[in-house]
């Protein structure tokens, strides 16, 4: 969670092996060990565009390394271009389709090193 002083500006939720779709993926990820993932990155409409996405993922790759997780997993939607755009701006790739709740959303995967 971000917060600036006592107003909450942005959150999403972290998971470590547990998203039960990602085994369903058609395509194929690239790691099939630990992983950690998630999902809901939002940002306060009044703080957009200050960067804070990247910084709130840069904190999950942190987590993860720390506790030893090498691999991080994230789904978005097709018509998500500012999800898309950060996710290829921060070396996520492309590793094929999951589907929630009937609709098929992009899946993407780093190996952090």
């Amino acid at each position: 969670m971000l917060v600036d002083e006592d107003i909450i500006i942005g959150y999403c939720a972290i998971l470590i092996n547990d998203e039960p779709e990602y085994s369903n993926i058609q395509g194929s990820w690239l790691t099939n060990g630990d992983f950690v993932v998630y999902h809901r990155v939002a940002i306060s409409e009044k703080y957009l565009g200050q960067g804070l996405a990247q910084s709130i993922l840069q904190h999950i790759e942190d987590f993860a390394l720390k506790h030893n997780i090498y691999s991080v997993k994230v789904d978005t939607n097709f018509d998500n271009r500012g999800m898309l755009w950060i996710l290829q701006k921060m070396s996520y790739h492309y590793c094929g389709e999951v589907t929630f709740r009937g609709s098929p959303r992009k899946a993407f995967e780093k190996i952090l090193r």
